[in-house]
């Protein structure tokens, strides 16, 4: 069993299948989990998108004191991006021709 598995199981257990999306946050947070894996777990947990699980997590009540700072740093990220020149990530070496 995997760790978001078992996650997902062990939410489940201390929640009971009528547990709101709020209070599986709160208990993935509880949990030590990052936003990140709170989205992953909650996708398993409801059956819906990445998307909207981090829908879900980004504006839940749980995670509010982070949201201003994790929006500023996606806008400072998104404005770097548009206003940089286009990076070479990936050089590629010399061909090497084999005989």
């Amino acid at each position: 069993m995997s760790d978001v598995e078992r996650l997902v199981s062990d939410c489940r257990k201390q929640l009971g299948e009528a547990a709101t999306a709020d209070d599986m946050i709160a208990f993935l947070r509880s949990a030590s989990q990052s936003k990140v894996g709170s989205m992953r777990a909650l996708k398993r947990l409801l059956g819906i998108s990445l998307t909207e699980a981090q829908r879900l997590v980004h504006f839940s009540d749980v995670w509010k004191d982070r949201r201003e700072a994790d929006e500023k740093f996606q806008d400072q990220f998104f404005d770097e991006l548009r206003s940089s020149e286009p990076l070479d990530l990936l050089p590629y070496p010399p061909a090497v021709k084999f005989s």
